[in-house]
């Protein structure tokens, strides 16, 4: 089997990918949509992408590529928790920082020590993709944030550890495949056409939050364990339920 996710070899995605298909081979691309329409295009045969995290709640990109034509006949039926604490690392002999790499969303969980910082943030498509970066450039003005345990294999020093402070940051993937069976489960998620009354429909079986938009459609999450039959009667003809998973 050749899971999709955001790579490469290291990133937090990448260890998500490796406890939901253990033992598949992993093809490595810049995003989490990427991942999604990959696996639609049937280049692999599934697909693991971050949903939601601590701070930036769920994530624009993966939301997007789930609610696009090409994802439709994509099921997701598993999925993990991990807990995300980030390092600083540094070319060897570096000097005042002045520029940190990581990807948007370790940015954001960071935000607090960046600030503190007073460098400037660059965005990259992954934290290991950051390390990557200021291995091969070898500048003494700037840092990569990233997870822990990665300095040796790129010739950088790691300098400082939990840059999120006290904060438990969490981050939560799921996986899926194109018509994959859905089971019961405590979450679902359902893709639906804009309607008057659906949220309240939904809510009538389980917990809702409005995952994000794209045209006329909307990605609810439902949470509380509703059976899989409650939540296609309240669907009706409006929408599908494309996830059955829990966390």
């Amino acid at each position: 089997m050749r899971v999709a996710c955001l790579g490469p070899r290291g990133t937090f995605t990448h260890m998500a990918a490796e406890r939901l298909y253990p033992g598949a081979s992993t093809v490595f691309v810049q995003t989490h949509a990427d991942a999604v329409l990959s696996c639609a295009r049937l280049e692999t045969d599934a697909f693991v992408a971050a949903l939601s995290n601590s701070v930036a709640d769920y994530i624009g990109p993966t939301v997007q590529a789930l609610l696009s034509d090409e994802a439709r006949g994509l099921r997701i039926d598993r999925g993990t928790v991990s807990l995300v604490s980030f390092s600083l690392y540094r070319p060897p002999q570096a000097g005042a920082l002045k520029v940190v790499y990581s990807h948007p969303a370790a940015l954001a969980q960071v935000g607090d020590w960046l600030r503190r910082s007073g460098a400037r943030a660059v965005e990259t498509d992954s934290t290991v993709a950051a390390l990557a970066l200021i291995a091969l450039e070898g500048d003494s003005a700037t840092g990569a944030v990233g997870p822990a345990g990665l300095g040796p294999e790129y010739g950088l020093d790691e300098v400082e550890v939990r840059l999120e402070g006290e904060s438990r940051n969490q981050t939560r993937f799921i996986g899926g495949a194109r018509e994959a069976p859905l089971e019961e489960a405590a979450r679902y998620l359902v893709r639906v056409r804009d309607a008057a009354d659906i949220r309240a429909r939904l809510a009538e079986v389980g917990e809702v939050h409005l995952a994000g938009r794209r045209g006329e459609y909307r990605l609810f999450e439902l949470v509380g364990g509703p059976s899989l039959a409650a939540v296609r009667a309240a669907l009706a003809d409006t929408g599908e339920v494309i996830g059955a998973y829990g966390f």
